[in-house]
C-alpha cells in the first residue's frame, strides 16, 4: 500500500505508475453488511450462492480505492467511475485483489482531474476493469 507521512498531492502522482495492491475478502462480515443495507430491496447474497452480485464487487473496489493512496487532503471529489466487467463468476468468501494505478492527470478549468486504474482478480481470473476519476483538492 502506498502510504506517505504528508498527503499525496496532484504533483506527487505520475502516470503509468502502480500506486497500490490491496486485498478485499468476500466474507461473511462484509455479506451481512451488504444484506443489512440491500437485502430487503432484493439485493441479498448468501453464503451458498454460485455467485455475489456485481454490487458487491463495485462496493469492494470503492474500499479499496479509499485504501490505495493515503493519507489524502481534505476535499477531493470522486466524480466518477467506469467498471467492465469480465463475466467471470465470484463466488463468496472470494479473495478479490484490487491494483490500483495512476492513469491521467490534468487540469481542467482549473481543476486537478486524476484518473485511477483499477484492475480486480479473483486468484488469477481477472475480474473486472475499469477507471475512477476524482478531483483532487491539492
Amino acid at each position: 500500500m502506498t502510504v506517505k507521512d504528508t498527503p499525496w498531492i496532484f504533483d506527487d502522482f505520475e502516470v503509468g505508475t502502480d500506486l497500490a495492491s490491496l486485498t478485499v475478502v468476500l466474507d461473511e462480515g462484509r455479506i451481512a453488511n451488504w444484506n443489512r443495507i440491500y437485502g430487503e430491496a432484493g439485493g441479498r447474497i448468501e453464503p451458498s450462492d454460485e455467485a455475489v452480485l456485481r454490487g458487491l464487487i463495485v462496493a469492494a473496489m470503492m474500499e479499496g480505492y479509499i485504501g490505495a493512496v493515503q493519507p489524502r487532503p481534505p476535499g477531493n471529489i470522486h466524480a466518477g467511475q467506469r467498471l467492465a466487467f469480465s463475466g467471470a463468476p465470484v463466488r463468496p468468501g472470494a479473495r478479490l485483489v484490487l491494483a490500483y494505478s495512476c492513469r491521467a492527470k490534468e487540469i481542467r478549468r482549473e481543476r486537478r482531474w486524476l484518473t485511477f486504474g483499477v484492475r480486480i482478480l479473483d486468484g488469477e481470473r481477472l475480474v473486472a476493469e475499469g477507471e475512477i476519476s476524482s478531483i483532487w483538492a491539492q
